[in-house]
């Protein structure tokens, strides 16, 4: 068994080989100035991430506004930069981690003008091969912030959907997708993580009902369901550990 995570970057390389779940993924790339302006200019806005990080810590965005003009975000500090010279300095004096990926920005869906996206607990019993979504949590951005690892309100997801600005929502059929989605995810890491039996994978939804899958959380917390007072969800979860 894997006792560490092998990372962002490993993940999404183990994960975008398999032909159901490559369409889910936000195109990323190890940040190199190549990469980084690679992906700018298809998609006019990128996340950079620490390989490594957790809780959203060293998580940097960045944005075309014109032509050689670009916002760049880091927590609640926003600042224009002009020139990609100078926008690529700010991005490498910025950096938390000697290895970083620089990945596909996503505009997510909204509650009353506040992004938010989804955890999604899935987990498998000892000696059980299948895959089970034990636990669904929205989580809200703060106002001012582009991560919603600093959350403002934390919804069932039911909720979240209901009050979102997402087009032509059908919320039940949405769920059973993502949750097949995510059992998915969590059976492909499992050929690199043999033996492990949780991930807390965050997902992303735009405005368009498009499921993006962001990252997989090798040991994550349960801080977002104790804050939804979910006792049942919690009580299902530490049931899975055990088992």
């Amino acid at each position: 068994m894997v006792n560490v995570s092998y990372g962002k970057w490993t993940n999404h390389k183990t994960l975008i080989l398999d032909d159901q779940l490559k369409e889910f993924l936000p195109e990323t790339m190890l940040l190199t100035e190549d990469n980084f302006w690679r992906l700018m200019d298809r998609h006019q806005q990128v996340i950079v991430k620490p390989n490594m990080g957790r809780f959203g810590n060293g998580l940097l965005k960045i944005k075309t506004i014109d032509t050689g003009l670009y916002e760049f975000r880091s927590n609640m500090l926003k600042t224009i930069i002009h020139g990609r010279m100078e926008t690529y300095k700010a991005v490498n004096s910025n950096l938390i981690s000697r290895k970083n990926i620089v990945q596909q920005a996503i505009d997510l869906a909204k509650i009353n003008d506040f992004p938010f996206d989804l955890r999604i607990m899935v987990q498998r019993k000892k000696k059980v091969a299948s895959w089970v979504v034990t636990g669904k949590a929205a989580k809200v951005a703060c106002e001012g912030y582009f991560i919603t690892n600093i959350a403002q309100k934390v919804m069932i997801v039911q909720d979240a959907l209901d009050n979102s600005n997402i087009e032509n929502i059908n919320p039940n059929e949405l769920i059973k997708r993502i949750e097949a989605i995510t059992q998915l995810t969590a059976a492909r890491l499992s050929s690199i993580y043999p033996g492990h039996r949780i991930f807390g994978l965050d997902i992303g939804i735009d405005k368009s009902g498009e499921i993006w899958i962001f990252e997989a959380n090798y040991a994550p917390s349960l801080a977002i369901f104790r804050l939804l007072g979910d006792k049942k969800t919690l009580r299902k979860i530490k049931r899975f550990k055990r088992h």
